[in-house]
């Protein structure tokens, strides 16, 4: 019995977490907005510029959510073959 429709669920909000954190990043902390002023003040010069580099790190950490995901996967097929491969030379031992 597998974890079925929650998995779904769950990275469901993984992905939603990102994008909402990423938007609270945005309105509510002017002092980082001020920040990038300082060190750059004809990059930082309008907020579009700020929404777009909170944007591009959205993307960067959903890009590396699913990497991460895939490279699990990838070794959960490894020890799952090795799992079995293990029962199957068991079950011949004791033949």
């Amino acid at each position: 019995m597998g974890i079925g429709k929650c998995l779904d669920f769950l990275e469901l909000i993984q992905f939603s977490s990102v994008i909402i954190n990423c938007a609270i990043v945005y309105f509510s902390s002017p002092q980082i907005w001020d920040w990038f002023k300082a060190r750059d003040k004809t990059l930082f010069e309008h907020s579009t510029n700020y929404l777009i580099l909170v944007v591009c790190v959205e993307h960067a950490l959903i890009l590396l959510k699913m990497l991460w995901t895939e490279l699990m996967e990838e070794d959960d097929r490894f020890f799952e073959s090795k799992r079995l491969n293990a029962i199957h030379s068991t079950a011949h031992e004791a033949t």
